[in-house]
């Protein structure tokens, strides 16, 4: 075990035993940066939610792109980016020992065409990024197989739902988090096979609930009481008034701090920590995986084996310090690349073996810096490279020292700090974020015209005209917010008719900052260690009476965990054993 400091925030972080071993196997140096640096420096090379329109720079059809027009590379149309118009090898630079290997390829990814967006097969919905197979949908990022959805991120196999975060094999869902097959539910968190219901967590096989947490095989409930079905019904109707829906949620979360919560929402997990995990075995501090073992410092991904330090993944094995990932094998320090083995320093590629440093590259093999060699040439050059990143490293602007073994400096990322992903998990200011040497982009001047202020919106749905389609209405945030508010926005035409048929009161800010209000409703991808806070017949804070006898008696519970509730959050956090208890 050894302690280091971290070159980026100067904490120190320690590489347990287990690490060393799987350096050594991929034949990498430890890292100099701690692992909540690395993963923000990694989602600097990722942009979701930030788009553009502009013209392709072959077909000058106009396109929706993640880059803006005035980028240094030309953007291509994904049909043009597929075909075999042009060649990236003709890009292809020869290996300068005279200059730091990351400032060259700084040069040719600054030159190499790029795809509007990450993703194919999606029918009438241009405004989709890192998806696929989805039909008439809008804004739906990083999911696949949609229907008539809006406002969603990661979502799969789901249908006529708007503003969801997890949601899989779903319909007619809103302002879901981390949802499997449920029906016509809305608020709802960590829940599932639940039907009609709203403002409700940690609950399964519900139907007909409102404001409702840790119920199974429930129906007709009211903040964890049970009330008849004709209650149910008023209620309901009521809730299509925004203010009787904010009166819920404030009930709700009254109730949220009362009740206990699962330390974790592990199922299926051996030898695992993190957070909601499933079907793992020997994965630590992880986030967000499924079938998988053998991995640290994961987040989001499925069926990846043997694998640090990496985000956005699936099927895929030894991967390090890498992101966005699909069937992977062997891949250091690269992000987007797809059906690759033996990937290092490079940016998405597809269909291609034994690269180093390259860019866009399509079915290749033995490249360095878009030029191609011999299979001798290739081994002998690259050895040579990495010894020469040690003996000349990069340093950026901030004096931090990029040698063999750190993914991309951010300051070579085709994208502004704020138009990644790392804004959305480590949010800064513009001052924070340029002081800590990240680039910045400034909104552009918007000069829209407010039609509907919030304070004038119908307080109840069946209210609202259809005509509010052509409306340009106020966010509530007025763009005072860190959370990148268009400080305007409408209501397209299948949104209104999806708030009728919920009977759901319309918004009142814009999808930039509903998304972000999600995203804080999460938890953090960190963990604390803690005890569970089960005292014997109540909670450590008196908040919470048992209902059933405990394992353990009328005494403390013992039970020590990593989970990613604070220690010094509200809720009441028990063991798995002490939660089943009360809750099954």
């Amino acid at each position: 075990m050894e302690t280091k400091n971290c070159q980026n925030c100067k904490k120190d972080f320690i590489i347990e035993p287990d690490d060393f071993g799987f350096y050594e196997k991929i034949k990498v140096p430890p890292p100099t940066f701690c692992p909540e640096c690395r993963l923000q420096r990694r989602m600097t090379f990722r942009n979701e939610r930030t788009l553009y329109k502009r013209k392709c720079d072959i077909c000058k059809k106009d396109i929706i792109s993640l880059y803006p027009e005035g980028s240094l590379f030309p953007v291509y149309c994904n049909p043009c980016w597929y075909r075999d118009k042009w060649n990236p090898e003709n890009y292809g630079l020869d290996f300068d020992f005279s200059v730091p290997f990351f400032s060259q390829f700084k040069k040719l990814l600054e030159t190499v065409p790029r795809p509007a967006l990450i993703g194919n097969n999606n029918v009438n919905s241009p405004y989709v990024n890192y998806s696929a197979n989805h039909k008439n949908c809008y804004l739906v990022n990083c999911s696949d197989t949609c229907e008539n959805c809006a406002y969603c991120d990661r979502t799969f196999r789901t249908k006529e739902s708007f503003d969801c975060f997890g949601v899989v094999d779903s319909e007619f869902c809103y302002e879901t988090n981390q949802g499997t097959k449920n029906y016509r539910v809305g608020f709802a968190d960590n829940s599932m096979n639940s039907i009609d219901s709203v403002y409700i967590k940690n609950c399964k096989n519900v139907l007909e609930c409102l404001g409702c947490i840790n119920l199974f095989n429930k129906s007709n409930f009211l903040l964890n009481k049970k009330i008849s079905k004709e209650e149910f019904v008023s209620l309901k109707e009521k809730i299509g008034s925004y203010p009787e829906l904010k009166k819920l949620k404030e009930n709700f979360l009254d109730l949220y701090t009362r009740v206990p919560h699962r330390f974790a929402n592990n199922v299926l997990c051996i030898n695992s920590d993190g957070n909601e995990l499933f079907e793992t075995r020997n994965c630590h501090n992880s986030f967000y995986v499924r079938n998988s073992e053998n991995l640290k410092y994961a987040y989001f991904c499925s069926n990846v084996k043997d694998s640090h330090d990496f985000n956005f993944a699936d099927n895929a094995e030894l991967i390090y310090e890498s992101a966005n990932i699909e069937q992977n094998f062997l891949k250091l320090f690269s992000t987007t690349c797809w059906y690759t083995n033996n990937v290092t320093y490079s940016d998405l590629c597809v269909s291609s073996s034994d690269i180093f440093g390259s860019v866009c590259l399509k079915d290749k093999k033995y490249c360095i810096l878009n030029k191609s060699y011999s299979k001798e040439e290739y081994e002998i050059l690259k050895s040579k490279i990495i010894e020469q990143m040690d003996a000349l490293p990069f340093k950026d602007k901030k004096g931090r020292i990029y040698k063999y073994g750190e993914f991309f400096p951010p300051e070579i990322s085709p994208f502004a700090y704020n138009e990644s992903i790392a804004q959305d998990h480590f949010p800064l200011h513009k001052e924070d974020a340029v002081k800590k040497g990240y680039s910045w982009k400034d909104s552009e001047t918007r000069n829209y015209k407010i039609t509907k202020y919030t304070a004038d919106l119908p307080d109840h749905i069946n209210e609202v005209e259809e005509t509010i389609t052509e409306d340009v209405i106020e966010c509530g945030h007025k763009g005072e917010c860190n959370h990148q508010c268009t400080e305007v926005f409408r209501i397209i035409p299948k949104e209104i008719q999806f708030y009728k048929q919920m009977n759901l009161p319309l918004p009142r800010f814009c999808p930039n900052c509903r998304y972000h209000i999600r995203l804080e409703e999460r938890n953090p991808v960190q963990l604390w260690s803690r005890k569970c806070d089960c005292i014997g017949n109540k909670s450590r804070n008196g908040l919470y009476e048992n209902t059933a006898v405990h394992s353990h008696g009328n005494g403390e519970c013992a039970v020590e965990f990593k989970t990613s509730y604070s220690p010094d959050r509200p809720e009441i956090i028990y063991c798995k054993e002490c939660y089943q208890a009360e809750v099954s």
